[in-house]
């Protein structure tokens, strides 16, 4: 499934999440995606990452709430990134285009986690920068 996005908002800067359960720190960020209509946000956003060389799905990038997160070793540097849909905000119509809307504003969450904090940064940062660079652009899921 193929979908246009007009933008990809960072909705904030990469932050600290504090430890997750296994001790490995992790950072986020928000995303506001304004694209076309479809159902594949997740997979859409994965295409993205992984067209970037961010990582590779289903190793070192999963998605959805469902997702099992592996528990890696401490002391290693193995970053894993995740992705969540955290509903957006209202969708934009056009005088043209009322129903469906024109656009649709879906939100995400990005956790990278790592017992290395500076692996998970890095990872992160790479995302930001991979989503954030996308305008005009349609993309294939």
């Amino acid at each position: 499934m193929t979908a246009y996005y007009q933008q990809i908002d960072v909705g904030s800067e990469i932050f600290d999440l504090k430890l997750d359960d296994s001790g490995r720190a992790q950072f986020g960020f928000n995303i506001l995606a304004v694209k076309r209509d479809s159902a594949v946000l997740i997979d859409e956003l994965v295409a993205i990452l992984v067209a970037a060389s961010v990582g590779v799905y289903g190793t070192t990038i999963f998605a959805t709430s469902k997702a099992v997160i592996p528990v890696t070793e401490a002391g290693t540097s193995t970053a894993l990134l995740s992705i969540r849909e955290t509903g957006g905000i209202a969708p934009r119509k056009t005088q043209n285009k009322i129903s469906p809307p024109a656009y649709q504003r879906p939100g995400a969450q990005i956790v990278v986690r790592s017992h290395d904090p500076a692996a998970a940064r890095a990872m992160a940062y790479a995302a930001y920068v991979a989503l954030g660079a996308i305008r005009n652009q349609t993309i294939t899921a």
